[in-house]
């Protein structure tokens, strides 16, 4: 087919011809409408916007409970019995901390008691000893199973042939109570004074047997 221009202008199925020779009309041409996109699809929150608050903050306190928990029945009855269960764990820690084993020195001092044999045993090594530089240390080692301490308290307060182990007489019981009114609970100072062969342990056990009987009240009326 000829245009009016006398130029050919092919034609193909579906096409249409447009003469690009003569000017386009801008105006002319119809605008397309462009579909609106939303912003935030549906079901989304909104985003926030510069011109929008913000949200306030919102405070969050934790309550943390330090006290210990009330023991079970279970844990009760575990403690109270006196074997552990077989194949129990042992606590963690547990076998790094060694066993205290008690000394020898923990164990003479539980002993109290003097035995004859071990009276006889401090005599001798006394008589070895003399009376102006004792070795405590020496005669312990002599006596065996007894301190230093032990072995000297025992032969001042009842070994000693200047220990006065007889009945208190009614004077003695008179001039403690008055000594002890003067000196206090100085019993070295009060069985010096007295000057009868009393230790101070024996003068601190009358007087406290004189008190307890209601002698020293008697003695006051």
């Amino acid at each position: 087919a000829k245009t009016s221009a006398g130029k050919v202008g092919h034609v193909s199925k579906g096409r249409t011809a447009i003469n690009t020779s003569s000017p386009i009309d801008i105006e002319s041409i119809a605008p397309v409408a462009i579909p609106e996109v939303p912003a935030t699809p549906p079901g989304a929150a909104p985003l926030p916007s510069p011109s929008m608050p913000a949200p306030p903050p919102v405070a969050i306190t934790l309550q943390v409970d330090f006290a210990s928990p009330e023991p079970s029945d279970s844990s009760k009855r575990q403690r109270k019995s006196p074997k552990k269960a077989a194949g129990a764990a042992t606590p963690v820690g547990a076998s790094c901390v060694p066993t205290p084993i008690p000394s020898l020195s923990d164990t003479r001092k539980v002993k109290q008691v003097w035995g004859l044999g071990e009276d006889e045993r401090l005599r001798q090594a006394m008589n070895e000893q003399l009376l102006e530089a004792v070795s405590w240390t020496q005669v312990a080692e002599k006596v065996t199973g007894r301190t230093a301490k032990q072995c000297r308290e025992r032969w001042r307060q009842h070994l000693a042939p200047s220990v006065n182990k007889n009945e208190w007489t009614p004077s003695e019981d008179q001039a403690l109570a008055t000594l002890v009114e003067e000196e206090g609970t100085k019993w070295v100072n009060v069985a010096r004074r007295l000057g009868t062969g009393r230790s101070d342990g024996a003068a601190k056990n009358r007087y406290v047997w004189l008190r307890k009987t209601g002698r020293i009240e008697q003695m006051e009326k």
